[in-house]
């Protein structure tokens, strides 16, 4: 059996630059080592399907989150967002991703943001 390292709160406020401009990732309180975890944590903006629905989950939900970061820095804002917490997590759910076109400048961003924001 192998183990998995889940991150789990991947947002901008977690990543730095060093002097040299290198990136670093800060906050390791609810990381983990595990195959499969149903621990419900994580900031909402950035939370997996498979969190919101208490499906055991893997390291998928820090892709996930990697996807939301990178829309995030494309568009401004989170891919996902709503004032009331349950309407968000609905939207999470269910709500396809639109991306617009002047968020998608080159073929980098036409296929990784949709194809990591996949449910």
């Amino acid at each position: 059996m192998y183990l998995s390292f889940l991150y789990r709160d991947l947002k901008p406020e977690n990543i730095l630059l060093d002097a040299d401009g290198h990136i670093k990732i800060t906050d390791f309180g609810l990381s983990k080592t595990a195959k499969l975890s149903y621990s419900f944590c994580g900031t909402p903006e950035y939370l997996a399907p498979e969190i919101l629905l208490g499906q055991g989950y893997g390291k998928a939900v820090d892709w996930w989150s990697l996807g939301c970061l990178i829309f995030e820095m494309l568009a401004g804002y989170p891919p996902f967002q709503h004032k009331n917490r349950k309407q968000l997590y609905q939207a999470i759910l269910t709500v396809s991703l639109i991306i617009e076109k002047r968020l998608l400048i080159g073929c980098v961003e036409r296929s990784i943001v949709p194809g990591i924001l996949l449910k």
